[in-house]
C-alpha cells in the first residue's frame, strides 16, 4: 500500500441508504489537506505529459518531412497510433502477467529509439543543429522546392 493514501474512511453496508451513515472514519482520523491536492496534482502532471506526448511526434515528423510528404507521413502516425491502441487493448486482454508487459513495453522503447536514432543519424537532425543537405543531399532540393529557391549558379 502506499503510505500517502492511507484509508481514512471505510465502507460498512447496514442495508440502509444513508451514505452518511454507511462511510465511517477510521482510526487514521480525517486527511490531512494535502491528501486532497495530491490526487490532483498527479493528474495534472499527467494532463501535461499527455499533451507532450500528442504533440511533440507530428513536430518531429514535420521537421523530417518538409515537403510535400509531411501529410502522408503525419497520417502515417496516427495510423500507427490507432494500430497502438489497437495492440494496447489486445495485449491488456490476453497478456495478464505484469512482468511480461513491462518486459514488451522496455523492448518496444527500446526499438522506437532505436529508429530514431537512425532518422536522427541518417535523415535529418532532431535538433536542427546541422542542416539536412549536409546529411542528405536529396533533402537539399526538397528545401529549395518548399522555399521556391533553386540551387543553380547563375554565370
Amino acid at each position: 500500500a502506499i503510505p500517502y493514501f492511507r484509508k481514512h474512511y471505510e465502507f460498512h453496508e447496514d442495508g440502509s441508504s444513508d451514505v452518511h451513515t454507511q462511510w465511517r472514519l477510521t482510526a487514521l482520523g480525517k486527511p490531512e489537506w494535502w491528501e486532497f491536492v495530491a490526487p490532483l496534482v498527479c493528474a495534472a502532471l499527467s494532463a501535461l505529459g499527455d499533451a507532450v506526448y500528442e504533440s511533440l511526434p507530428p513536430a518531429v515528423l514535420q521537421s523530417f518531412f518538409r515537403d510535400e510528404r509531411m501529410v502522408a507521413a503525419v497520417a502515417n502516425l496516427k495510423m500507427w497510433q490507432s494500430l497502438g491502441f489497437m495492440a494496447q487493448f489486445i495485449v491488456g486482454a490476453v497478456v495478464k502477467s505484469l512482468p511480461v508487459r513491462l518486459i514488451s513495453l522496455t523492448m518496444v522503447f527500446v526499438a522506437a529509439f532505436g529508429a530514431l536514432v537512425v532518422l536522427e543519424k541518417r535523415v535529418a537532425s532532431v535538433s536542427g543543429s546541422e542542416a539536412p543537405s549536409e546529411r542528405c543531399p536529396a533533402a537539399d532540393t526538397s528545401a529549395a522546392r518548399v522555399s521556391g529557391t533553386t540551387n543553380e549558379v547563375k554565370a
